[in-house]
């Protein structure tokens, strides 16, 4: 009976202590949450290596910020451009919840994007909690002047330029559109924009979140359901503070913040995402509202497959392409 009693005082310690850790630092719940996510990834990058297109070229892992060891971007482009060829160009901020992710998880994705006769750029940023809010937006900010900065190189057009992202990436997207296009804002924010409202065509937003506010609060705004938990962690890991001030959440929020000078928008999310009908739908109706050019994807409740959270990189899915079509024809029109 004693081997009984001290494996029991063993594993009440043991639980103690997890709680503890979980409770103190948000470090346990960002791996935990980042291993789901990268093997998210991992499935995704399988599911998108059918579509390898054949014609596309690829400048990798450009530096974009000195002295900085995350600022890392690639540049997918049609292999038959000659030197100093410049393309409409679509700047990507990937998603992961603020702590996870990484340029290359939809690499696939981007080239495919990149063959129908655009420059494409996914850009790295500094996950949490390795560092917080705002270095993000101040890095994709400056990751915009490096790459007007080397436009004919990089084969950019720097007066058609496009800012794409996904989940936690179209939240930043967002807050750039804002920067760009506010001077307000960016005075709020003390950060200098690096694109002019007149480089800045247009914004593609998949899946994110756009009421910081409101997507603390809870697991009803989860995009998968189980981590509704989690969405504290994500903002305590991207913040830094397990109860952070309001006016950060508000100052975050492109739903705020947005003017009527926002650039134009398409923005899309899935039926089976709570995040559509949470914060895209309102986002988009918000735009609408003050007049800005907004094309939309949405979806009836009942429409079939029900397509969740980040459903647009799902190019085995014939509403996928249809998103990635209507995307490009988005930028198209807007490039003219």
């Amino acid at each position: 009976m004693k081997w009984i009693l001290r494996i029991a005082v063993l594993l009440v310690v043991l639980v103690g202590v997890v709680f503890a850790l979980f409770m103190f630092s948000p470090r346990p719940g960002a791996f935990v949450i980042r291993t789901l996510f990268d093997k998210d990834s991992a499935n995704l990058q399988k599911t998108l290596a059918p579509f390898e297109p054949q014609n596309v070229a690829t400048i990798s892992a450009e530096r974009y910020r000195e002295g900085d060891p995350d600022a890392l971007l690639d540049v997918h482009h049609p292999s038959t451009l000659k030197p100093g060829e410049r393309l409409p160009t679509l700047v990507w901020v990937h998603g992961g919840g603020w702590l996870s992710g990484s340029r290359l998880d939809a690499a696939t994705y981007y080239r495919v994007f990149a063959s129908q006769g655009f420059t494409v750029i996914p850009v790295d940023y500094t996950i949490a909690p390795y560092a917080q809010y705002p270095t993000p937006v101040k890095q994709v900010n400056d990751s915009l002047a490096y790459i007007v900065k080397n436009a004919e190189r990089l084969h950019v057009d720097p007066d058609r330029i496009f800012v794409a992202g996904d989940s936690a990436g179209a939240q930043i997207t967002s807050q750039i559109a804002t920067l760009v296009t506010s001077q307000d804002y960016s005075v709020k924010l003390g950060i200098k924009p690096s694109l002019t409202p007149e480089q800045l065509r247009g914004v593609i937003l998949h899946c994110g979140f756009y009421d910081i506010k409101k997507f603390a609060g809870g697991a009803e705004n989860a995009p998968v359901g189980f981590l509704g938990w989690g969405m504290s962690t994500m903002l305590w890991s991207y913040l830094g503070s397990r109860t952070p001030d309001e006016a950060v959440l508000v100052e975050m929020s492109a739903m705020q913040n947005a003017t009527a000078d926002y650039p134009d928008v398409f923005i899309s999310g899935g039926n089976g995402d709570p995040l559509t009908d949470g914060h895209s739908r309102p986002f988009a109706e918000k735009l609408k509202s003050m007049g800005v050019d907004v094309v939309t994807l949405f979806f009836e409740p009942d429409h079939q497959p029900t397509l969740g959270h980040e459903y647009q990189f799902r190019l085995d899915m014939e509403d996928a392409q249809k998103a990635l079509n209507l995307s490009a024809d988005f930028i198209r029109e807007r490039s003219k």
